[in-house]
């Protein structure tokens, strides 16, 4: 059964899925935030991220490129608030 989506503002782990490119290596382990969640014309729904330690964090919740990510739903791991 798979879990439900974060909301915008949920705290998530990234657990990229084997096999992606070097971002996804690059960003496994690492905790973000949930900026959006968006509809692609497939019907598959994309998680957008920033990163909680990115000085340009601003810059993912504006949708800047390079500052925001996008991951599926079984890529990415709830954390509580205190995690």
């Amino acid at each position: 059964m798979s879990q439900p989506l974060p909301r915008p503002g949920d705290r998530v782990r990234l657990r990229p899925a084997a096999g992606g490119d070097i971002f996804d290596l690059a960003l496994d382990g690492r905790t973000a935030i949930v900026s959006r969640i968006e509809c692609d014309l497939e019907g598959r729904r994309h998680i957008a991220v920033v990163l909680e330690d990115d000085p340009g964090a601003d810059l993912g919740l504006m949708q800047k490129p390079g500052h925001c990510f996008f991951f599926a739903g079984d890529e990415v791991e709830p954390l509580a608030s205190e995690e």
